[in-house]
């Protein structure tokens, strides 16, 4: 199983995670709203578990279509 610890931390991952994708803040706003003093340890954190950087998903939201942020959305899920 997983210790509450590591649960806590994936569903503050999650949220960010969905911040990032539909919000309109930067990454360092988003790490300090779901509890990382540090964006640097967030982007790391955040990377180990989905295997992307928070600011790819920052650009994916900018840049992307609606067809690349599905794509982005599935391979988070599927990692989740």
């Amino acid at each position: 199983g997983m210790s509450l610890g590591s649960y806590i931390r994936h569903r503050r991952l999650a949220r960010s995670h969905d911040d990032l994708l539909f919000g309109s803040e930067p990454v360092a706003v988003v790490a300090r709203r779901w509890g990382f003093a540090s964006p640097a340890y967030f982007s790391r954190v955040f990377s180990k578990l989905t295997g992307l950087s928070p600011q790819a998903i920052e650009a994916a939201h900018r840049f992307a279509g609606e067809k690349d942020l599905d794509a982005v959305v599935c391979r988070w899920l599927e990692r989740a």
